[in-house]
């Protein structure tokens, strides 16, 4: 049953967690244009493995991707440029996100970075490519084009030059801070990364004595500004 709101519907079915058959990805559209929402939708609902769950522009996302509870959200690259693109994610902070339409200039991939994507789908990804990258990121891979992986790449070596004491964030203390930031618990990014409670202490731990502050808070905090900061001056550049 589709409950129809003003800018968006979610789909009524049951959640994997309440289910006896969780194989299901529950995926929620984000964007702010109605019919590429439900073309969108009505493509992903051929591939039995996906369950679109609803769809909803901007000023609606964070009620009904509450209520969705989605395990992937895509969305249009052109929201990212929302400055409630954050608190609309947090909504579902367990879900991975999938920015589609993405350009694979430095500044638009820093962008999308610095907002948490988890994966990129290029403006001329296939609806089999989509549903890659989907799969991609539900496995904590990052599929994306060798530009886009060189992008970020070099971006990330360059905020590590930036570090307020010696040495660099690992891969998987990126992966962690980025968890932190959208507010996932120890026990949730145990979980999500499969490693133990223990280890993502430790992690933890290491991050702050790298960033030099005292909080967690703190940590993904001024990593998502550093991410921003490149960001913006990729863009100037261009």
């Amino acid at each position: 049953m589709n409950a129809e709101r003003p800018g968006g519907h979610v789909r009524a079915t049951a959640h994997p967690e309440d289910s006896e058959s969780p194989q299901s990805l529950r995926v929620f559209v984000l964007g702010e244009t109605r019919v590429y929402r439900e073309a969108l939708i009505a493509s992903l609902r051929a591939h039995e493995r996906l369950d679109p769950v609803g769809d909803s522009d901007c000023a609606q996302a964070a009620t009904l991707i509450g209520e969705a509870r989605p395990d992937i959200i895509l969305l249009d690259a052109a929201v990212l440029t929302n400055p409630d693109i954050a608190q609309i994610l947090q909504a579902a902070p367990q879900a991975k996100t999938v920015a589609l339409g993405v350009s694979e200039a430095d500044h638009a991939v820093l962008s999308c970075a610095a907002a948490g994507v988890n994966g990129f789908a290029p403006r001329d990804a296939s609806t089999e490519e989509l549903v890659t990258i989907i799969e991609g990121v539900t496995r904590n891979e990052l599929v994306c084009s060798p530009r886009i992986a060189a992008s970020i790449y070099h971006r990330l070596s360059a905020y590590c030059g930036r570090q307020p004491r010696p040495g660099s964030l690992t891969r998987r203390e990126f992966q962690i801070i980025d968890l932190v930031d959208k507010g996932c618990s120890n026990k949730e990014i145990s979980r999500q990364l499969r490693i133990g409670t223990a280890t993502v202490k430790n992690h933890v731990h290491n991050i702050l004595e790298k960033l030099d502050v005292h909080r967690r808070g703190e940590a993904a905090a001024r990593v998502r500004s550093e991410m921003v900061g490149l960001a913006r001056d990729q863009s100037r550049a261009n």
